[in-house]
């Protein structure tokens, strides 16, 4: 009935934690859920800290290089304009879904890389239409987190990855200047699957 938006997102978050009472919950974002939360932060929730894990901290028309985001671009405009049917089934092309794996993965455990591609193919696949996967994709070159910087007066607690190619290690630490109460955990040897590669790590950091 609405946008998959930021906005649209923000308003869900909301009242997520309106109807749950969580008010005092810690919140925490990663990847296209850092543009979520600091936008909601923007809007006026109020959470006592904010831990942002790969946050989105380079204008996203950047992250992963030029050539890697035209080609992107160009796939989600033809599986937006292609008949449901072929859209499903390019969205859901297990070449794609590989090569965005390969990319994102940098751990050199043969197993572990193996895990994270079979859950890749598991889930990447789990949309309910082609419209609303492009909408979302849309969402995600909207904005970025430090268009919300000014609001973020809590702690804040920004862990990233130092190989990420979608948000690149310079770009969090200019955020993280930017911001009166924050700290940066740079993790070495992980890019933008911190919550696959390096868990331990990052949960070490936020206790």
């Amino acid at each position: 009935e609405a946008p998959h938006s930021i906005a649209g997102y923000v308003r869900w978050l909301e009242r997520f934690i309106d109807l749950l009472h969580l008010d005092e919950a810690v919140l925490l974002g990663h990847s296209f859920g850092s543009m979520v939360t600091t936008s909601a932060i923007a809007d006026g929730l109020r959470p006592p800290a904010l831990i942002l894990i790969n946050p989105i901290s380079t204008d996203p028309h950047q992250g992963g290089g030029a050539v890697m985001n035209a080609l992107t671009r160009a796939y989600y405009r033809a599986a937006r304009r292609l008949p449901e049917r072929a859209g499903r089934a390019l969205l859901g092309n297990w070449v794609i879904v590989q090569i965005m794996s390969v990319t994102l993965a940098k751990t050199r455990d043969r197993d572990l890389r193996r895990w994270i591609h079979e859950e890749h193919h598991r889930y990447f696949n789990g949309f309910s239409d082609p419209a609303t996967v492009a909408e979302a994709f849309d969402a995600s070159l909207s904005t970025d987190v430090t268009k919300y910087a000014d609001a973020l007066t809590m702690p804040v607690l920004v862990i990233a990855g130092a190989q990420d190619e979608i948000a690149p290690a310079p770009g969090q630490h200019t955020f993280v200047d930017r911001l009166p109460d924050a700290e940066l955990v740079m993790l070495d040897g992980v890019g933008h699957l911190i919550h696959y590669e390096q868990p331990a790590n990052a949960a070490d950091a936020i206790r």
